[in-house]
């Protein structure tokens, strides 16, 4: 019997180490010995391969925590700036001092950093000990941008303390999720909403609950919400 031109068989010592392969019924067997060869080509890279997967999940682990640790720490100093402005309107300088360097020493990557800068400026005009290298160092360090959410609360609590809801609350609408403020923002909002006795402070001040990680706010405004809510 003559043997077919262009076929030869393999020698078996050369399929030794191929495994048995099981095949069904109606596969695409040319597809099945590509995806094997594949198989074996890449077997000897596996733990490059498993490696470079273990990495690209630790990066995207690794950027995660990252965020949600700096959103923590915007967090925490806005809760020790409200601080120090409450001790700043009370006169309370000393108690200020305290939180205007905690702010300066482990904030300084925040927009706090420059509102304490700006509070630590306002306690010298007061106690006279104002100096020309202290604007200098205040106008190298603000950005209006930063500044322009705290600005527009600070307004408003203006507006407020003189009487000028309406005014305030436009002030108050303009701040939004994305400035660093608008937690405390919105808490100002539901105490003004209170004074006017409009029944959407309730609303205002549960969205303070929702949205704040810390619980100063959330308990300022389940106070506010009692307290309003008893006099019916």
């Amino acid at each position: 019997m003559s043997k077919k031109k262009g076929f030869s068989v393999p020698h078996k010592e050369n399929l030794d180490h191929i495994k048995e392969v099981p095949l069904k019924e109606d596969v695409d067997i040319e597809f099945e010995y590509k995806v094997y060869i594949l198989y074996e080509r890449l077997k000897k890279y596996k733990f490059l391969i498993l490696g470079v997967f273990v990495g690209i999940i630790l990066v995207i682990v690794a950027t995660y925590f990252y965020k949600k640790h700096e959103e923590e720490r915007v967090n925490e100093a806005s809760v020790i700036f409200y601080n120090l402005e409450k001790a700043y309107n009370e006169n309370k300088y000393n108690e200020a001092k305290k939180f205007i360097e905690k702010l300066k020493n482990d904030y300084k990557d925040t927009g706090y950093y420059k509102l304490a800068l700006s509070y630590e400026l306002l306690i010298k005009k007061e106690k006279n000990q104002i100096g020309v290298e202290d604007i200098d160092n205040l106008k190298n360090s603000l950005n209006t941008e930063d500044l322009k959410g705290y600005l527009t609360e600070y307004q408003a609590y203006l507006l407020y303390k003189n009487g000028k809801y309406d005014d305030a609350l436009d002030k108050l609408n303009s701040i939004t999720q994305q400035n660093f403020n608008y937690i405390s923002a919105l808490t100002l909002k539901g105490i003004v909403l209170v004074k006017e006795k409009n029944p959407q402070f309730k609303q205002v001040l549960e969205e303070v609950i929702n949205l704040s990680p810390y619980d100063y706010f959330k308990q300022v405004a389940k106070n506010l919400i009692k307290i309003n809510s008893l006099k019916k």
